[in-house]
């Protein structure tokens, strides 16, 4: 058969279904991958004793909090006492600095819009990554959140241009639909679920036509594509509709987007849906948000009654509380190495999807009953040799605008500079 384009899709009425990368668009693939990026926020700072690796005589061993990441040790990039030194001056208080130039270096304008101060002052780094990557893909850049609670400074972290923030989608199933459902018909994705019709339905005459003219192995692997489609919609019904009942039910309750026991389920669908949109190249850049500076996230399923920002605040001597905040990191270090999971069980024809992927996991503090910017916890994953992995990165305090920058050379942009100027020296030195 003749070779198909990286940009086949199956279309149907209300649908559009882009695929995987399969062996029969190998004759038409580009001669170099593509390169992605992603960025991971989680908020309060951290137990940093706690965080950091040790460094060995042969490379280091990974903290308690970072012992999920094991599988991917030899992918990570850990930059030991880098500093968010940019929020150390300016307005705004601790939080808001700290997620208004976590991915942006750049100070928060003055204004009158949350007292003293406005938006950040210029764009995000994955923004520039975007104007470069963002041109041939269906969407530019993709930014997701998981109960992200507002529309203040702490709710933002992803900004265009400066006072520009991009708010991130907190509905997985306006997810779904925007990758895979409504660019053809907005009403038919309502329409589909109404009758619990998958997207799958609507574009099956094509699907049964391609799959035949297909290798073995790209059959199974368009079967596979298939069969997550179907279980993500199913556990995205689960989430956002109540069980079915004989009794004649009442109208449909809202998604339990903001109930606290959904917030796994959520980020999951989320790291899901994140996978798959690099996987069929709808996008090139993206962004994870869990919660927001200052998070009140309770993490019940951890067994804890109190919130993620109080015990953030509480005292050094109260060990109950390091051990929950310890509890809450490792937490997110699961489900980080969950996300790699997902990009890195995808074949791009010999590569995996994480080695032409730069992940880049920040926080807007680096301890935070203090409420300083000097420590804070970054990690840095994948890139397929286009980041120095496998190693504990001593930066001796460096500027987090230098970690920024190094990744966006990574990704092949010529910048000299990114952020305020003053806190980026160049590219952190030893990353590259």
């Amino acid at each position: 058969m003749k070779p198909l384009s990286r940009r086949t899709v199956l279309r149907g009425a209300g649908a559009l279904v882009a695929l995987p990368f399969l062996q029969a668009m190998q004759a038409r693939a580009q001669s170099a991958p593509p390169v992605r990026l992603v960025t991971v926020f989680t908020a309060n700072g951290t137990v940093y004793d706690r965080w950091l690796p040790l460094p060995t005589a042969t490379g280091f061993t990974l903290s308690p909090i970072l012992a999920p990441l094991a599988a991917y040790q030899a992918r990570l990039l850990v930059p030991a006492h880098l500093d968010l030194a940019s929020c150390a001056t300016g307005l705004g208080d601790g939080h808001q600095r700290g997620i208004g130039q976590l991915w942006t270096g750049t100070a928060l304008q003055p204004g009158t819009l949350f007292g003293r101060v406005d938006w950040a002052g210029g764009p995000s780094f994955d923004q520039l990554v975007a104007d470069r990557l963002g041109t041939t893909t269906a969407l530019r850049s993709l930014e997701l959140g998981v109960q992200v609670p507002g529309a203040r400074i702490y709710d933002r972290m992803i900004y265009r241009a400066a006072g520009q923030p991009v708010p991130p989608e907190l509905d997985p199933r306006a997810v779904f639909d925007r990758l895979f459902g409504a660019d053809t018909d907005p009403l038919a994705a309502a329409r589909r679920r109404a009758h619990r019709h998958s997207v799958l339905d609507a574009v099956l005459d094509e699907y049964r036509a391609l799959s035949p003219r297909l290798p073995a192995a790209d059959q199974r692997k368009l079967d596979e594509h298939a069969t997550t489609l179907r279980e993500l919609e199913r556990r995205l019904e689960a989430v956002s509709q109540p069980a079915p009942s004989c009794a004649r039910p009442a109208p449909p309750a809202p998604p339990a987007l903001a109930a606290g026991a959904s917030y796994p389920e959520l980020g999951r669908l989320m790291m899901d849906l994140l996978a798959l949109a690099l996987t069929c190249d709808l996008t090139r850049v993206a962004s994870l948000q869990w919660s927001s500076a200052a998070s009140p996230v309770v993490f019940t399923w951890l067994g804890q009654t109190v919130d993620h920002h109080e015990l953030s605040h509480r005292a050094d001597t109260d060990t109950d509380a390091h051990d929950m905040l310890a509890a809450i990191h490792t937490w997110y270090s699961q489900q980080l190495a969950t996300l790699l999971d997902r990009l890195a069980a995808v074949d791009e024809g010999g590569r995996s999807l994480l080695d032409d992927t730069v992940v880049v996991w920040g926080n807007e503090l680096g301890k935070g009953n203090a409420h300083n910017f000097t420590s804070a916890p970054f990690v840095v994953a994948g890139g397929g040799g286009r980041v120095r992995t496998g190693q504990l990165l001593e930066t001796n305090h460096a500027p987090h605008n230098a970690l920024l920058l190094g990744v966006m050379r990574a990704l092949g942009l010529p910048d000299e500079s990114f952020g305020d100027p003053a806190f980026c020296p160049g590219v952190l030195g030893g990353m590259l």
